[in-house]
């Protein structure tokens, strides 16, 4: 049968949708992804002056005490900024800061709560977490912040909970970003319809394995002036002809990753996909 909660959580709407043997089942498992959710945000926030990224960020060039689901977090995104050639950098906050994007857009965490890093110039380029002995340190000068990997990486961890307790057939949506495998109710593998790419392609989810799907695009998050997405070469938001780029990958970090990526490549977009795994990709441009 199939369980259903649609919500709230990390700023955008969620959707969770669980194929089961039995209802109670699939409840307890949806209690288990609002209590995940509830802490990844309290960790990992920026708008949120107790979390525990902005206690790393206000001890940049100290080590900092940090828990294992934070050093975890860290390793994948030090590997993701080799994996992607630079592109995907976590100490742009103080240039998005900069930029205009300083409080939290949905207002969920009042616009007061984000802490300034605006004054912070250290160049970035070569930066990565440390990690030492159940500490971190956020370079001196920079700032981390969660928001290009968290998506993703809150997507792998959710479907390691789900299918931990016996559910293969699911899919969950954060903010239209999605993972999942099987089939529905019908034995129909899940289909998800791209809303953000002209002519709405329709991705078919693997029914034996995961499959991830993310989109990246300068028409969301925008304020006057300015858009979310940093290019980590420039400091600036980007000027790239591409507005939006959905992929299709294994794994939520690396569909999350590489839609970023492949938007600020621009006109090398081609070649930079061909570098990296994904299983499909749709770009559309402003031109």
């Amino acid at each position: 049968m199939i369980v259903q909660q649609h919500g709230k959580a990390l700023g955008t709407a969620v959707v969770f949708t669980l194929n089961t043997p039995g209802e109670q089942t699939g409840r307890l498992v949806l209690v288990k992804i609002q209590h995940f959710l509830h802490d990844f945000e309290n960790r990992f926030s920026r708008f949120l002056v107790g979390s525990e990224l902005t206690r790393h960020n206000q001890h940049a060039g100290e080590w900092s005490k940090a828990t294992p689901e934070f050093t975890a977090f860290s390793k994948v995104s030090n590997e993701m900024q080799d994996w992607s050639e630079g592109l995907y950098n976590p100490f742009v906050l103080p240039d998005l800061q900069r930029s205009g994007y300083v409080g939290s857009m949905v207002g969920s965490h009042g616009r007061e709560a984000a802490v300034d890093m605006r004054g912070r110039e250290a160049n970035y380029s070569e930066a990565r977490i440390g990690i030492q002995d159940g500490s971190v340190m956020v370079p001196a000068g920079t700032a981390f912040d969660s928001g290009g990997l968290g998506k993703g990486y809150a997507l792998d961890m959710l479907a390691d909970l789900v299918e931990a307790e016996g559910i293969n057939d699911y899919w969950i949506s954060l903010g239209g970003d999605i993972i999942g495998r099987g089939v529905d109710e019908t034995n129909t593998p899940w289909r998800v319809t791209l809303e953000m790419i002209d002519g709405e392609p329709v991705v078919t989810l693997a029914t034996d394995a995961r499959t991830a799907v993310a989109t990246s695009s300068t028409l969301k998050r925008r304020g006057e002036g300015w858009h979310h997405l940093i290019d980590p070469r420039t400091g600036t938001p980007s000027t790239s002809a591409i507005n939006t780029v959905s992929v299709v990958a294994e794994s939520g970090v690396k569909a999350d990753v590489l839609a970023k990526c492949l938007l600020l490549s621009d006109k090398d977009a081609k070649s930079f996909w061909q570098r990296h795994e994904a299983h499909e990709v749709y770009i559309q441009t402003n031109e």
